[in-house]
């Protein structure tokens, strides 16, 4: 949660991601676990519970809402319902999850904001790498599509192809 935005909606989305059959006591409990810089009433509490139900949103609109890279929030509920899964049958299983999400490359129209999200990764991964050298082992970059980029929406990380 430290990396989401702090917002009551970034909040009800994150519940209602990674807890998808979570009812409304569970979700005030949650709330109030995780407080916020705004008080929130019972008749607000019920608003977001009800504004941000799980089937109204995509995965990426979730994890754009979020501030989170949307396979964050997908890998989070699946642990949870599958806590053993081995990291083999989260690649697995998460293939189709991982296309959906990563959809927007394809779309020609976009180019600029793939360009610009493209930009963000080679300077994050090139600070990384020189702050590696430097021997600046305090210095942590994420990159998890929680950067903004340009005025569309979040985009998330391009998977990394290993082998």
């Amino acid at each position: 949660m430290s990396h989401a935005h702090k917002g009551a909606t970034a909040h009800t989305v994150i519940f209602r991601s990674i807890n998808p059959k979570g009812n409304f006591a569970e979700y005030v409990t949650f709330m109030r676990q995780h407080p916020l810089r705004e008080e929130l009433g019972q008749t607000r509490l019920a608003q977001l519970y009800r504004d941000y139900p799980l089937e109204r949103y995509n995965l990426s609109d979730r994890g754009y809402i979020a501030g989170l890279n949307p396979l964050e929030l997908w890998l989070v509920s699946y642990l949870q319902a599958n806590p053993h899964a081995s990291r083999r049958a989260i690649l697995e299983v998460s293939k189709p999850v991982r296309l959906e999400s990563y959809a927007w490359l394809f779309h020609p129209h976009l180019k600029h904001a793939q360009d610009t999200r493209i930009r963000i990764i080679l300077e994050a991964d090139g600070l990384r790498a020189h702050s590696k050298t430097l021997g600046a082992t305090w210095l942590s970059l994420r990159s998890s599509g929680a950067e903004p980029c340009h005025r569309h929406r979040q985009l998330s990380r391009p998977p990394r192809r290993f082998g």
